[in-house]
């Protein structure tokens, strides 16, 4: 089976290796992402001719679920952060209380 690699448009800073986004800094510098970015511009600069590459009904398939596990993955990844986050409040509002009962149980 081929690799096909698809780079977004406008991801020519992917090739430099940083991006100037800075939003995209934190996500560019998390593990995976930069060893698929390294895969791609090392399959890339191997390729002899990337633009004959023939692009199939099953790879389109195959690119396509893909992204649909990525959107997924996502939406889990914001759902994690959303329970992280009710737990710090509720750890917050925790402290605060044990501060509070601390406050006035003791004599300044």
């Amino acid at each position: 089976m081929k690799i096909l690699m698809i780079l977004s448009h406008g991801q020519t800073t992917v090739e430099r290796k940083f991006s100037v986004d800075k939003s995209l800094e934190v996500e560019n510098s998390k593990e995976d992402s930069c060893i698929a970015q390294k895969l791609i511009c090392e399959n890339v600069n191997n390729s002899i001719d990337i633009h004959s590459t023939i692009v199939t009904k099953a790879t389109r398939r195959f690119v396509s679920s893909l992204r649909q596990k990525y959107i997924l993955h996502l939406e889990e990844q914001r759902k994690f952060g959303n329970q992280k986050n009710l737990e710090n409040s509720r750890k917050r509002k925790v402290d605060e209380l044990y501060l509070t009962l601390w406050m006035v149980r003791s004599p300044l």
